[in-house]
């Protein structure tokens, strides 16, 4: 009988159980790219086949395999390669007789009722073996496929993550390359930016440039000099394109009504108050009247036929036309029939107290319209005048004859003799104290009325054309015009103040004496009397100006000038209003003096919290001491070489600025003593050092002179002359350095108006509104022409101001 527990030792299959068991556990790491595989089987043909297969599929994918069987097997295995191991805890004859003995299974066919408990056994087991091998091998087999898969997947995740670090490298290589470009786009840009600037610069201080030359050539226009000087501070604002539209802008008074008229108007007047123009034609029959504070027409009045001469009572309350046989009063503001003078003259004007209508050789009493006078034509009276009293007459005979008449008695007061005829209107000043008229066509005098002697003699060279005398008050002014020569002299005396070659077709002055008005073929020209310095220049823009009025302040003056281009019949009408006049008549007048400003020789607190120390009034000290003044301790010492007279703190305390005797200026930082910036003038006498309350900016005032300086670098941001006749003084800034102010009293020549208030000047350093201000002042644009010509091609055409229009023809209005 068998001993199957030998035969089939059950730790062999507990062996088994435990191999399998763990090759099939997950979380032990196993390798099967290099295995080995033991089989071991029984060494019988059904078991050892099966098995062959299944180890030649192992060592096909890189195994090694080995086989436990028994000798019997020996010959099948190594034959087919495998390295065989025999049994050792198995007995080989026990296998023998059980399977190949006649006792055993394979007799057991012939005897199956002998062997079937053995057989079933055996079938058990044989089965179990069987099955544990393919679960055995399954298990390899899914281990190998799991292990394979995750290479595969962790090879898988290493290309992505190299081809995810490759394109974060890419991408880094990318993002370095963009910054590299943006800088050097940046870079370029700057480069452009600062080609564009320096282009920039040098077209505006071009402009400004031809806008100085402009201003120099007296028979160019003033607003092209103007519009230059905006459109280069447009361009870019630079000192040169200040100074120059400062320049251009002082000549230019402000137009404050426009418009355009028929082509007959050839006389205008303007209302003592400036409320109303007035407007007559020489071939029509209508008077128009103008409000210039609502800018539009209120009022036509009918004439029978041109008309010859308008006039407005001194309180603006009347206006007088005088049309071809019939003069006609009436309100301007009124719609009312006017009342009508039969009478006609060339010459119109109301007393001050507005009692009396002068109409030529005729005395009329207003309200009523009663001829109070009237010469006859055998005394050929050539001119008539009436004092601004109201209280004498003046007559000029065709003969030359002067006389004066007391109005209310009728009684004669002077008579003037042996004068050239009429041919030039003799002038009488309105307060009855002088007239002027010819001895003869060389030869003017000016006569005392109470006396009638001649008080002061004016010899020309040629024929003198026009005269005239200031309106009154002292001192008085007696103006000549001769072949183009206009000369001013003092009355009573004689003695030249001013002379100017300049071609004047009417001159006259303003009410109140202090200018003198010059009207040309195209332009017109107001002048300080005293002086002869120009304050205003109009012109015509290529046309001719037929007639020209101002108002009894003198601030406002209008213009008719006829239009070229596109309507060259009409005219246009204008009227300005100009800076106030400087200077006085009265006779308030002492020398000017100049007034010295400089640190005593104690020394002066010149800030909150420091002071300044140095030694004596104008100091040639080269070295500067600036103290604390809330504990006495010294804080640096500033070296300025050109001594120290003016000394100033800023408001943050952080600069201390000082004017040297010889006209430097240096700005120092007080903590340090170090120099910020230096600033040297042609004038050695430094007046007054003042910062803006930001303490980015400053002025320096010398001679009437007041420039305007950046701290951080002493650039000039603009240079201010007050108006002329002012003595200014005390400039000061505003917070952000963009206002400047000064104060000044008006002046006269070598004269300074003791009595008179101080004046307050107000001057924009704002590049914005200085724009606004001067278009404000010019009544045109630049043509494309004028563009190309002085601009060139290097910046495109534009409009200098837009709210004008451009000239594309000659006299365009707002």
């Amino acid at each position: 009988m068998i001993d199957w527990p030998q035969v089939f030792p059950w730790a062999t299959v507990r062996a088994f159980a435990s191999v399998a068991a763990e090759l099939t556990e997950a979380r032990r790491p196993f390798n099967l790219s290099m295995s080995k595989f033991l089989f071991t089987v029984w060494p019988l043909t059904g078991h050892i086949h099966p098995n062959l297969a299944i180890a030649t599929e192992l060592r096909k994918v890189g195994h090694q395999v080995a086989f436990y069987t028994g000798s019997h097997a020996r010959g099948m295995v190594e034959g087919a390669g495998f390295q065989c191991f025999p049994l050792r805890k198995v007995d080989e004859n026990l296998i023998e007789e059980m399977f190949l003995s006649p006792r055993g299974i394979q007799s057991a066919s012939a005897n199956p009722f002998q062997l079937r408990d053995r057989w079933r056994v055996i079938t058990i087991l044989s089965t179990a073996l069987l099955i544990l091998s393919l679960l055995l091998v399954f298990a390899l087999t899914s281990r190998h496929s799991a292990v394979l898969a995750r290479a595969a997947a962790e090879k898988s995740a290493a290309g992505e993550s190299d081809a995810r670090q490759l394109a974060e490298s890419r991408q880094r290589e990318a993002e370095k390359a963009t910054i590299a470009a943006n800088l050097a786009q940046a870079n370029e840009r700057t480069q452009r930016d600062i080609a564009v600037q320096q282009r920039d610069l040098a077209i505006a201080r071009q402009l400004a440039v031809r806008s100085q030359s402009l201003l120099a050539d007296r028979s160019q226009d003033d607003e092209s000099a103007a519009l230059l000087a905006i459109a280069s501070i447009r361009i870019k604002p630079t000192f040169e394109n200040d100074f120059a539209l400062r320049q251009a802008t002082s000549l230019l008074p402000v137009q404050v009504f426009a418009v355009s008229t028929g082509p007959s108007v050839f006389s205008i007047a303007l209302s003592p108050g400036a409320h109303y123009l007035a407007t007559g034609s020489s071939n029509g029959n209508v008077v128009r009247v103008f409000s210039l504070r609502r800018g539009k027409e209120i009022d036509e009045l009918d004439i029978d036929g041109p008309c010859r001469a308008l006039a407005f009572s001194p309180d603006d309350e009347y206006l007088a036309a005088s049309g071809k046989d019939n003069i006609y009063i009436k309100l301007p503001r009124i719609k009312e029939k006017p009342q009508r003078i039969h009478y006609s003259s060339p010459f119109l004007s109301f007393t001050k107290d507005r009692r009396y209508l002068i109409a030529g050789s005729a005395l009329f009493e207003l309200p009523t319209g009663r001829e109070v006078i009237r010469f006859s034509a055998a005394e050929k009276t050539s001119h008539a005048q009436i004092s601004r009293d109201g209280e004498t007459l003046f007559i000029q005979k065709s003969d030359g004859r002067i006389t004066i008449s007391d109005i209310s008695s009728g009684k004669e007061i002077q008579k003037i003799e042996h004068l050239l005829g009429a041919e030039v209107k003799a002038n009488f000043v309105n307060n009855g104290q002088y007239v002027a008229a010819l001895n003869d066509w060389e030869t003017a005098g000016v006569y005392d009325v109470s006396s009638g002697k001649e008080i002061t003699r004016v010899k020309e060279d040629s024929p003198i054309q026009l005269m005239a005398l200031t309106p009154g008050g002292r001192p008085s002014l007696f103006l000549t015009v001769s072949s183009g020569n206009m000369r001013m002299v003092q009355n009573p005396g004689g003695s030249e103040l001013w002379r100017l070659h300049s071609d004047v077709v009417e001159a006259y002055f303003t009410p109140d004496g202090k200018r003198l008005v010059t009207q040309g073929l195209s332009a017109a020209r107001v002048f300080e009397a005293f002086d002869g310095k120009e304050v205003a220049h109009v012109t015509c823009h290529g046309g001719s100006m037929y007639a020209s009025a101002v108002d009894e302040s003198g601030k406002y003056l209008a213009t008719a000038c006829n239009k070229v281009g596109d309507d060259p019949g009409e005219r246009v009408i204008r009227v300005f209003e100009m800076a106030p006049a400087s200077g006085s008549n009265g006779p308030e007048l002492t020398k000017r003096s100049r007034r010295q400003t400089h640190l005593d020789s104690a020394g002066i607190r010149l800030g909150e919290h420091y002071r300044q120390e140095g030694a004596g009034p104008p100091s040639f000290d080269e070295v500067v001491r600036v103290v604390d003044a809330t504990k006495g301790r010294l804080v640096s010492r500033v070296h300025h070489s050109e001594g120290t007279s003016v000394a100033t703190f800023s408001p943050d305390s952080r600069y201390v600025a000082l004017g040297g005797v010889f006209g430097a200026v240096g700005v120092y930082v007080i903590q340090t003593g170090k120099l910020q910036c230096r600033y040297s003038q042609e004038h050695n006498d430094i007046g007054v050092i003042v910062f803006s309350g930001n303490s980015r900016r400053f002025a320096v005032e010398s001679r009437g002179t007041v420039t305007i300086l950046e701290v951080a670098n002493c650039e000039v941001i603009s240079k201010i002359q007050p108006p002329h006749g002012r003595d200014a003084h005390d400039p000061k800034l505003n917070f952000d350095g963009s206002v400047l102010t000064t104060f000044g009293r008006e002046t006269m020549g070598p004269f300074v108006v003791s009595a008179a208030q101080d004046l307050t000047d107000r001057y924009s350093l704002d590049p914005v509104e200085m724009i606004r201000d001067a278009c404000a002042r010019v009544t045109r644009n630049l043509t494309r022409a004028e563009w190309t010509e002085y601009v060139g091609g290097s910046a495109p055409f534009q409009k200098v101001c837009p709210n004008l229009q451009s000239r594309s023809s000659e006299g365009n209005v707002r």
